[in-house]
């Protein structure tokens, strides 16, 4: 009797995704140098027609047309390129499974949808003072539309930002979640900054904004522009904080770093198509969104000196907001340690 069948353990599905993730990140490499060869570009042709019912689709809060739309703008969502290794990277540090990444279009992407597009027809409808710049004028509105209120404990994070603009009010991270997108529909560039004190606990956020010749920091606890800043500037010069910021964020604010504030969905793949197929529609209205993160952090690196190290990584706190849902699937969630035990 052949008792080799007997002796062989059994890998289960969460063990199998782990080494799944291994052999990708293995793999990468010769992926990409070959990804032309192996996964031929296919460039569907763009009607204007499904771009124009997509964005109807959207507005009108219709998930099934909007999915079916999409799905023909971005030529379908099968698995055409594996995700880039950084976002592997982040998918295993903080233990979800890659469908984050490469899951069909779903809910949740038309939760990023609808988002945009509420985050971009909020801008316009704001007067702005004939004095203030663009900046200015756009965290001015955020601030006097959400009211700062920290999170009861126990209660979930707010999964969306459109939730947070029709309650009028938020803890620091969801405000400036919201500022942040409101900064980035309009085209500037955006970062979050995070500060943590001696012991590494992350005591508060800005948001630092560049482009189109102007920069600024923006903290939405204390309600403070500080036009034509950096934050290196407000590091360097605790005067410049003074009177807006208690002591200890200000002895600590050189102990910082940058997040990009993308939304999880960005990353995927199907999305960065999907934008780049309604751009390329010609229709008008296209809110912003699948802006390939790590390239948003390469441009943004540019405004350093080639001297400047500047710690920054992708901020986490769209993807903790995902997994803090009741209904996050608990297939997107790897427990790999406890999978791989010896019994």
């Amino acid at each position: 009797m052949n008792t080799q069948k007997d002796k062989t353990p059994a890998l289960n599905a969460p063990a199998l995704m782990l080494c799944a993730v291994i052999i990708a990140v293995a793999g990468v490499s010769y992926i990409r140098q070959y990804s032309g060869k192996l996964f031929p570009p296919t460039a569907p042709a763009v009607r204007k027609s499904d771009a124009d019912k997509w964005i109807e689709s959207v507005g009108s809060g219709d998930l099934k047309k909007a999915v079916a739309y999409a799905a023909n703008l971005c030529g379908g969502c099968e698995l055409k390129r594996i995700p880039d290794i950084d976002y592997l990277k982040l998918a295993a540090e903080m233990k979800f499974s890659t469908l984050v990444f490469d899951a069909p279009f779903g809910r949740n992407d038309f939760l990023r949808w609808t988002d945009a597009l509420a985050v971009r027809k909020f801008i316009p409808g704001r007067k702005i003072g004939a004095d203030a710049g663009e900046i200015e004028g756009i965290a001015k509105a955020v601030l006097d539309k959400l009211e700062c209120r920290p999170t009861p404990q126990g209660v979930c994070q707010t999964r969306t930002m459109s939730e947070i603009l029709q309650r009028g009010y938020g803890n620091t991270h969801e405000i400036t979640r919201i500022l942040a997108e409101a900064l980035f529909q309009a085209g500037y560039e955006v970062m979050i900054v995070s500060i943590f004190d001696d012991s590494r606990n992350l005591i508060h956020v800005v948001c630092e904004v560049r482009g189109k010749n102007q920069s600024a920091v923006i903290d939405t606890r204390f309600k403070k522009v500080w036009t034509g800043k950096v934050f290196a500037d407000l590091a360097q010069d605790p005067s410049l904080s003074s009177g807006t910021w208690p002591g200890d964020i200000a002895k600590s604010a050189k102990s910082h770093v940058y997040g990009l504030p993308a939304e999880y969905q960005d990353y995927k793949v199907y999305n960065q198509n999907l934008q780049k197929a309604l751009a390329s529609s010609g229709i008008g209205g296209i809110p912003r969104f699948g802006d390939d993160p790590r390239r948003r952090i390469e441009e943004y690196l540019k405004h350093f000196g080639p001297n400047e190290k500047v710690p920054v990584t992708y901020w986490r706190y769209p993807f903790t907001v995902l997994m803090s849902q009741p209904d996050f699937p608990g297939s997107w969630r790897l427990e790999y340690e406890k999978e791989l035990e010896v019994q």
